[in-house]
């Protein structure tokens, strides 16, 4: 498995350098093969190309860097240009940014379905509460009628007095029973001191 490969090939196509080595290909013409990388970096218009295809060498697709070299760029006498190739597997290079992509959508997963999760057991508490002040709200209702019932039976009045604050409470029952009229109670009377004499 070669992630990453460089070649070093004579314009008409035979390869004479390969590193990592691999016997098997040294000596062969690149350009027997139709639509090979050299074939369509030689049919470019420039001497330096990137370009993604199927590689022979290493038999995978590849994204691979050519750079033809004339002699008289690097001081040398040469009977035919050469072509620099340097290889990447393009399984290699996308690896990282598919790596990334399944962890950002693995964390997005999660954060999403930590966020239905929430929803939902919020939902089911909103609904828990209201379900619960519905039925406190019944059960006084239904002590209140309780109350008002045994109190027109029994033909007794109600009155309430809260020690702490002085505050007072009377139905209509209760002062007539005392001789009263429940807006007489009302005011000065209502207070505290009238409840202890």
């Amino acid at each position: 498995d070669m992630q990453t490969w460089s070649a070093l090939v004579h314009s008409d196509g035979l390869l004479f350098s390969l590193s990592p080595h691999a016997d098997s290909w040294l000596g062969r013409n690149l350009l027997s093969q139709p639509n090979s990388l050299l074939e369509r970096h030689q049919h470019g218009a420039a001497d330096a190309s990137v370009i993604r295809g199927f590689s022979l060498v290493s038999q995978d697709e590849r994204l691979v860097a050519l750079k033809t070299v004339h002699g008289r760029e690097i001081g040398a006498d040469l009977d035919k240009p050469l072509v620099v190739a340097v290889g990447r597997s393009v399984a290699a290079l996308e690896a990282p940014w598919k790596r990334q992509r399944n962890q950002l959508l693995s964390s997005a997963g999660l954060l999403s379905l930590g966020a239905i999760v929430g929803m939902l057991l919020r939902q089911r508490r909103v609904s828990l509460v209201e379900a619960m002040r519905l039925k406190q709200r019944q059960l006084e209702a239904d002590a209140a009628q309780r109350m008002a019932l045994a109190l027109d039976g029994a033909a007794l009045g109600l009155w309430q007095w809260q020690v702490d604050s002085g505050d007072t409470e009377f139905d209509e029952r209760w002062c007539a029973m005392l001789g009263y009229r429940r807006e007489e109670l009302l005011g000065d009377r209502a207070g505290s001191d009238f409840w202890l004499l």
